[in-house]
Order: structure tokens, then C-alpha cells, then sequence
């Protein structure tokens, strides 16, 4: 954990004093020895944010900072900080301040601005209520998913609440399940497929659905996917609210791998929600948060 906690910290810090280059995230994790997937993991586990979202930020309230305090034009500010336009700079400025950049410095707001973080223990003192710390793991058996299928902005890129994005998904699976031949009474899936496998696309694939014995008969609507043979963690999550869900996964990239004799494996992570008998109270949803895994080298 100290050596993921210093990397991040050393990271910012490097953030901090090139906020006008260009970042590779692939570039940042090869040099950590970890896939895109995982490095943008443990970022946004560790300081909270996506990278992507961290970066446009710290950007932005540089930019604010140099209208205030420096005399350089608009488009001066917005190319300095790797804007390729004053329309760009200008829109994600509106969209965070609520003025314009020329407004902004023309009525110097007494505007608050969030410092640089630093990454600390933190995270260990708040982890997530009402889940198991040590995960179960398993040789889970293959698995075959038919559901509804959507796309959603991937966390990676926007920092979205995706509640609203992911529920049409929901809503068709709760609907439709009984057309779905052979399916297993009770048993949910949610899982999130990148077809990169690292999430750096604009937009990723959510699927709520349920799993069969044997493939037969579904509607036309639905999609087939295939979970196949691999080792996982498994963490248990008591209480099926997203800042659970989100607290749990920050917990697993942003301490458990880190400090585990396993590290991820290849494939998507998803949620399970077994034995359910009503959608309509959440709070007496429970669910298993898995992911793969491999042993470590070395």
C-alpha cells in the first residue's frame, strides 16, 4: 500500500508541474508495471477522481488562478493549460464555475479552490460499512449471462452517477426475466464490459441480466455473454446502495490488491444479487461485488 500511495503521490506532484503536456495514461502504467484498467483503479481508489477528470480540474483551477493574478489573454491561458481551443477552454470553465473565463476575471468571485490532494491512509480509516474486508476466493465455473444491454460513459473518462444510465438495463431484465428460458430463479447480474479491456473508450457496455442453466429461448432484445472458468475474489456487500458498491471497489483497488498475494486477472468484474425477492427496497438488497484474479509472480 505505501509503494501504491507513494507512486499516486509522486504522480500529482508531477501533475502539478505539467499541467500544460500532454499525459499518457498508458505511458503512467507501464511505468507502474500495471494494465491501463488497473492503474486507472487505483487513481481514482486512491485521490478519489478519474484520472482524466483529476487532470481537466487542476487545469481549471489553474486557469482560474491565472485570471485573477496574471495579465495573460484568455487564449493564452487555455493553450497553456493544453486546451486546443478558447471554445474548449471557455465551455469547461462555464461548466465548472458558472461564468465565463472573461466574467470570471471581470468579477473576481471569492471562489474556493480545492488544493492538490494528498494521498494518505485515509482510505483505510474509512472503509466501507457492512462488507467483508477479506473476500472469498474461488474457482467460480463458467457462467452464462442473457440480458439488456447498454452503454454508459466509462468511469474512467467522466465521473458520472450512473444510476440513470444503467436503470433502462434493469428495468427490461425485471420485466422480461420470465421470457428468458432456463434462467436461475432469484439471481442477478451486473457487470460493465470493455471490449479494450483497459476503459479508456468514451463509452463502455453495462449488462443487467440474469444467468441460465443452458442457453434456450430469450427475447430478441436481450444479448448473450459468456463469463467463463477463472479464479475470483468475491466481497460480500450488505448493503446494495452505490456509495456502498463504489466504497467497495475503492477498497479492493485502492488497498486490498495492493497488499493481497493475488493481483487482477484477465475480465470483467460484476456484481451478484442472489436470493432476491423484491427490487422496490434497496436497503434489503445484498450482493457480492467479484473479481478476477491470478496469483502474484515473484
Amino acid at each position: 500500500m505505501n509503494n501504491a500511495v507513494d507512486f499516486i503521490q509522486t504522480l500529482i506532484d508531477k501533475i502539478e508541474d505539467n499541467l500544460d503536456q500532454e499525459i499518457s495514461i498508458k505511458e503512467l502504467a507501464d511505468s507502474f508495471r500495471v494494465s491501463q484498467w488497473h492503474f486507472q483503479r487505483l487513481f481514482k481508489a486512491l485521490v478519489g477522481d478519474s484520472l482524466s477528470a483529476y487532470i481537466k480540474g487542476r487545469r481549471l483551477n489553474s486557469g482560474a488562478n491565472l485570471l485573477l493574478t496574471s495579465q495573460l489573454g484568455i487564449n493564452d491561458i487555455a493553450y497553456r493549460l493544453g486546451f486546443l481551443s478558447h471554445e474548449a477552454f471557455t465551455l469547461s470553465f462555464e461548466h465548472k464555475f458558472g461564468l465565463s473565463p472573461q466574467e470570471f476575471r471581470l468579477q473576481h468571485p471569492n471562489v474556493s479552490y480545492k488544493d492538490k490532494p494528498n494521498v494518505n491512509q485515509a482510505l483505510l480509516e474509512h472503509l466501507p460499512y457492512g462488507m467483508t474486508k477479506q473476500p472469498h476466493i474461488e474457482l467460480r465455473q463458467a457462467t452464462v449471462i442473457v440480458g439488456y444491454q447498454t452503454s454508459v460513459p466509462s468511469p474512467f473518462i467522466k465521473n458520472e452517477n450512473h444510476c440513470l444510465s444503467i436503470y433502462p438495463s434493469w428495468k427490461q431484465i425485471i420485466k422480461h426475466r420470465d421470457q428468458i428460458q432456463h434462467h436461475v430463479q432469484g439471481t442477478f447480474y451486473g457487470l460493465t464490459h470493455s471490449e479494450s479491456g483497459d476503459f479508456t473508450e468514451q463509452e463502455i457496455d453495462y449488462i443487467a441480466g440474469v444467468p441460465v442453466t443452458r442457453l434456450g429461448s430469450y427475447p430478441e432484445a436481450a444479448v448473450v455473454h459468456h463469463l467463463p472458468e477463472q479464479l475470483v475474489a468475491t466481497f460480500d456487500v450488505y448493503v446494495a446502495k452505490l456509495d456502498s458498491t463504489e466504497r467497495t471497489i475503492d477498497y479492493i483497488y485502492g488497498y486490498w490488491l495492493a497488499n493481497s498475494d493475488y493481483e487482477r486477472g484477465l475480465g470483467d468484474d460484476y456484481e451478484v444479487f442472489e436470493h432476491v425477492k423484491d427490487f422496490s427496497n434497496p436497503d434489503e438488497l445484498k450482493s457480492k461485488y467479484v473479481i478476477p484474479i491470478r496469483k502474484r509472480k515473484g
